[in-house]
């Protein structure tokens, strides 16, 4: 809905991937104001003062209309010096940040002249809701009657979108999302907030639930394959053929263990 009139784009015909919707900038996001809700300790931000209730105006002259510019502008400076070959005057200047602000409740503008951490970050967080930031959203009450059907409704399409999902493994962007523990960790909020913790607990339920009827030997997937090659064919394979299926399907899983535990190991510690 553009300026009251309803308008229709045209995506590319390959599609757009989920992995490159992912990517920045974002395929889209909602646009939230950059306020300042919270500062990290021990951060740039808490060196030059910078406080909760802050606006940030611009970024070395460029002007800041929501918080996916300051974490474009943060990303790039990542980049200059994380390059191979970057000098260390590249660095420092790439690390070195004129920020205006205007304090809450402030009439003029203050500038700052920051240098980031050794990550090219800033160290604030945002408040990212939508009543801060006056979008309108819709909000639905159901009874206790509706919300059961109402539940099953997302669930099936939380499995049908996550089974869609699953050809990503075969992308080589895709294999490196692939994680184990610390990965299914990191999706928890830090804060406590039921609906967020209950939701990712369904879904990770419904992860392992598609994960355990693929048609891997050692699975319930693989058993079902080969009941069905029981039930076509009115016998069992052979002893022999069971060793070398279930050697196949354990040689499978240890593999995909292998891939989710190094990418978390590569994902936190480096």
């Amino acid at each position: 809905l553009r300026e009251g009139k309803e308008v229709d784009i045209t995506m590319p015909e390959e599609g757009v991937s989920l992995l490159e919707m992912q990517k920045e900038p974002m395929f889209f996001s909602l646009p939230i104001a950059p306020i300042v809700s919270k500062v990290a300790e021990d951060t740039p931000a808490e060196k030059y003062g910078i406080q909760s209730g802050d606006s940030l105006l611009s970024l070395d002259g460029t002007a800041v209309a929501d918080i996916s510019d300051i974490t474009l502008e943060l990303a790039r400076r990542m980049d200059i010096i994380s390059a191979e070959g970057c000098s260390r005057e590249d660095s420092l200047r790439a690390m070195s940040l004129s920020v205006v602000l205007l304090r809450k409740g402030a009439v003029c503008p203050d500038t700052l002249a920051v240098r980031l951490n050794d990550d090219a970050r800033l160290g604030v967080h945002w408040d990212a809701s939508a009543e801060m930031h006056n979008i309108p959203t819709l909000h639905h009450e159901y009874s206790l009657l509706e919300s059961i059907p109402a539940g099953c409704a997302l669930a099936w399409n939380t499995l049908v979108n996550y089974t869609i999902s699953l050809k990503y493994l075969f992308d080589k962007e895709g294999v490196r999302q692939v994680g184990s523990f610390l990965t299914m960790g990191s999706l928890f909020p830090a804060a406590w907030d039921w609906h967020s913790f209950w939701g990712l607990t369904a879904f990770i339920s419904i992860i392992l639930a598609v994960m355990n009827i693929l048609p891997i030997p050692s699975l319930d997937g693989g058993h079902i394959v080969l009941l069905l090659y029981e039930g076509i064919f009115r016998k069992a394979p052979s002893p022999k053929a069971m060793d070398i299926v279930e050697k196949v399907g354990l040689f499978l899983l240890l593999a995909l263990m292998l891939l989710a535990i190094s990418n978390d190991f590569i994902r936190f510690v480096f």
